[in-house]
């Protein structure tokens, strides 16, 4: 069943999460959906044309043709970005939806969301968290973008930081240049193998975007580090830094 939900998601499963918890994501997601939806819909014209900084290729409006894309994307099982790369795909899901409203996309994704939804149950914790976390950060890029104050949401931002988290663990793992401690509230993650040669402590909004991508390199360094850091900062963000500090 879960493979013929989503195949190509479902092969991503290799390795256990370094924690998984008892949530399932897809009743999380969904009222992360009908939030953002009624954020954009309470939004004036000139605010859903805003440039958003985290993204600076998309606006307002089209972050949000960009999630309702990864849902139908998803759902159709169109995961094949070919040579072109994800900046590609991403791009497509926005171009096809140019000249949709507001209105017009949120149908599209209550009518796709039922199967989507399902499937990050299906799928578990792993699968189920990092969609939870994509929702998530581009919710608050444009909160940022607008001006508008950070979400409130403690079990959507710890979902999404157990999936950054579990993503620098495999990074480190993969680099094999040790391990790195990270403090976060009251728990303490182990991320990598071999000795232990740093310590990341933050607070959780402030990983949750660092690592996220939605931080410079700069701000990275400023993060409360201690031990051997140096070769750690420049892996710690699942995406490129971002050029310049972005302040949220």
């Amino acid at each position: 069943m879960r493979a013929a939900i989503w195949p190509a998601a479902a092969a991503c499963h290799a390795v256990a999460m370094i924690v998984e918890r008892a949530i399932d994501c897809g009743p999380v997601y969904r009222r992360k959906r009908r939030e953002f939806v009624a954020l954009l819909d309470s939004l004036t014209a000139t605010q859903l044309a805003t440039v958003v900084p985290a993204t600076p290729a998309w606006t307002v409006r089209d972050v949000l043709a960009h999630v309702v894309g990864i849902t139908a994307d998803l759902n159709a099982g169109r995961f094949d970005e070919g040579d072109a790369g994800p900046d590609a795909w991403t791009g497509k899901q926005v171009d096809d939806r140019r000249d949709r409203s507001v209105s017009e996309l949120a149908d599209e994704w209550e009518a796709e969301s039922s199967r989507f939804e399902m499937g990050l149950g299906l799928l578990g914790y792993e699968i189920g968290s990092h969609y939870v976390a994509d929702l998530l950060q581009h919710e608050q890029d444009v909160r940022q973008a607008i001006g508008l104050p950070r979400f409130s949401d403690d079990e959507a931002l710890r979902i999404s930081l157990d999936f950054l988290l579990d993503h620098l663990h495999g990074v480190l793992r993969d680099a094999r240049v040790g391990v790195l401690t990270v403090r976060v509230a009251s728990e303490t993650f182990s991320l990598g193998r071999g000795p232990l040669r740093a310590e990341l402590t933050g607070e959780p909004f402030e990983l949750f975007r660092g690592l996220g991508g939605r931080r410079s390199l700069g701000q990275l360094l400023t993060l409360t580090w201690s031990g051997s850091s140096d070769e750690f900062v420049p892996l710690v963000s699942a995406y490129p830094p971002q050029p310049g500090d972005l302040l949220d």
